[in-house]
């Protein structure tokens, strides 16, 4: 607004400084003067308040701070509960880079702009995770038997506390049969279309994840699984005090044991005198996974100071939900297999 020969700017911007001329003209000629007209800004800051996640040991910038005002403003940085690391830190008036990121690093942070009409600061949150780690992996490879309940076992640390979830490689969870149990997977009543890839995912603040994968192969159930012996009497198992009994009578076939025998033969030392007779026969070799088929194992007896006085070489399979042992008549009496209940 022009008003008696001054010019009035109100509410002035940064955008009005510039060079303004003013003229003057009658019938004797004209004349003109011109000023620079300089405003001044107070200082602002545009600055993502985050959080933002930064690896432990890794190299992370800060999101730019955008600052504007007139003179330009002086820009520094600082950090809320102290000093920036020192010699891990380089920064200039926009960027704030800090080098081998530790976890004493998370904190806020500020990019402060000042000049001579004032000064202002935003804050950014910076958050350091660790990467998740694994402590328990499912197998990479998983035999399952047809129609068995399978349970792939999944744990991780990391800080903060990683969620574990589970998908698959190329199609859903079986539905209606698949859950999520403290980070394991329960698959109930496989199936033949359940084979395939399974991914175990751990995540760490919603952002930072590392997988593993379980390869499912289902399988029909081993004619051996089907048809068995059982082993099931009270004075088999290994936590009975008693003797007498032999197993000379026994014939060569697949057995399983069941009932207040145990769920399986016993595979740890057995005491003489106990599972009702006098030498304790148990497995060497430990049992096997369902991948490994049918295999060669040792029943040793134990007898006196002799923790293998006798032995019979058997085959042990494992169909899953059980064992069967493919057994003989032992060497002497009386000797006997000795199942694992206590």
């Amino acid at each position: 607004m022009v008003l008696g020969g001054k010019l009035l700017l109100r509410k002035v911007k940064a955008s009005d400084s510039g060079t303004y001329r003013c003229s003057a003209a009658n019938i004797l000629g004209q004349a003109q003067a011109q000023v620079q007209l300089v405003v001044n800004v107070r200082p602002r800051v545009s600055f993502h308040p985050g959080p933002h996640h930064a690896i432990e040991g890794s190299n992370f910038t800060l999101p730019a701070c955008h600052v504007t005002g007139h003179p330009a403003p002086m820009v520094t940085w600082r950090k809320l509960s102290g000093q920036l690391p020192q010699g891990r830190v380089r920064y200039n008036n926009s960027a704030l880079q800090i080098f081998h990121i530790r976890k004493d690093d998370s904190d806020a942070y500020y990019c402060s702009a000042a000049n001579l009409l004032g000064r202002v600061e935003k804050k950014t949150l910076l958050v350091v995770v660790s990467l998740p780690r694994f402590t328990i992996k499912p197998p990479m490879v998983v035999v399952a038997i047809l129609g068995d309940t399978l349970t792939l076992n999944c744990r991780a640390t990391g800080d903060p506390q990683p969620v574990i979830s589970w998908k698959r490689q190329g199609s859903q969870l079986p539905i209606g049969r698949s859950q999520q149990i403290n980070g394991a997977l329960v698959i109930r009543s496989i199936a033949k279309e359940d084979t395939g890839n399974y991914v175990c995912v751990a995540t760490s603040a919603g952002v930072f994840g590392v997988e593993t994968i379980a390869d499912i192969n289902v399988k029909d159930l081993p004619r051996e699984c089907q048809s068995y012996r059982t082993l099931s009497e009270a004075n088999r198992a290994q936590s009975y005090r008693g003797a007498g009994n032999c197993d000379k009578s026994l014939v060569k076939a697949w057995y399983r044991f069941t009932g207040s025998a145990g769920n399986k033969m016993a595979d740890t030392l057995v005491p003489v005198n106990h599972c009702g007779t006098y030498a304790t026969g148990y497995l060497t070799g430990g049992h096997p996974r369902v991948a490994q088929g049918a295999v060669s194992r040792r029943v040793c007896f134990h007898w006196g100071n002799n923790n293998c006085h006798w032995s019979n070489d058997i085959r042990v399979l494992n169909c899953g939900a059980f064992y069967v042992y493919e057994l003989s008549k032992p060497p002497a009496c009386s000797l006997r297999y000795c199942g694992n209940q206590k």
